[in-house]
């Protein structure tokens, strides 16, 4: 049963005395998590994640090797649904880039009290190759949750896209960009999903990303290709 516990409610029961120590230490998953990567267990209580990962389901997917996207080998864990994912896919899909708190209202007009959702804190420190600087802690949320909320909230998929892209647009207007039209492609229809695309020209010659997503995470890049 304890298992079953998300790792945060069982680290603070493990806390209370002794003899809860002693019983989370029997879990047998808890046990060889701890053996043999106990700094995963920090991982996920420093970066204060609100997503119910229990160590049962922890303990599995530390025992999986394989993408669940491309079945390749995945050396990460993406810890808002807890799956493997390989680097590739970390790196290239949209639906792997946590978004923060006031780009998920601004980008997605979804109220905050919609944002009833898992959430992590940044850790502070020295990201990408060119090593980039963060000293400050951001709340960062799952941008697929924000996506179907999105949708719920402007009844389709397409209609939250084009909101995204005309908030976006409305933003680097203000602040001096020559807006969406001078580095987006003509809307794309998707035979295969049945819908519209606002794709992105910007980003790798031929982003695979929406507009929204290559702005939010690329903004530099995107405005010198205007």
């Amino acid at each position: 049963m304890l298992a079953q516990i998300d790792l945060r409610t069982l680290t603070d029961f493990r806390r209370i005395n002794n003899r809860a120590m002693q019983v989370v230490d029997s879990i047998p998953e808890y046990r060889l998590v701890q053996q043999h990567t106990p700094d995963s267990i920090r991982g996920i209580l420093s970066v204060e994640l609100g997503s119910p990962i229990s160590v049962q389901t922890f303990f599995k997917t530390l025992n999986e090797s394989r993408c669940e996207d491309c079945g390749d080998f995945a050396g990460f864990i993406y810890l808002f649904t807890c799956k493997r994912v390989c680097f590739i896919f970390l790196d290239e899909k949209p639906r792997y880039y946590p978004l923060s708190v006031p780009e998920a209202v601004r980008n997605f007009g979804v109220c905050r009290q919609l944002l009833a959702l898992p959430a992590l804190k940044s850790i502070p420190g020295f990201y990408s190759p060119n090593e980039y600087t963060r000293k400050a802690r951001f709340t960062l949320v799952d941008s697929e949750s924000i996506r179907r909320i999105g949708i719920e909230r402007h009844g389709s998929e397409e209609a939250m896209e084009q909101y995204a892209a005309q908030k976006l647009s409305e933003a680097y207007q203000h602040r001096g960009g020559r807006g969406l039209r001078d580095v987006c492609k003509a809307t794309s229809w998707d035979q295969s999903t049945g819908r519209s695309d606002i794709r992105c020209k910007a980003v790798h010659g031929d982003c695979t990303g929406t507009i929204s997503y290559c702005l939010i995470h690329n903004p530099t890049t995107v405005l010198k290709a205007g």
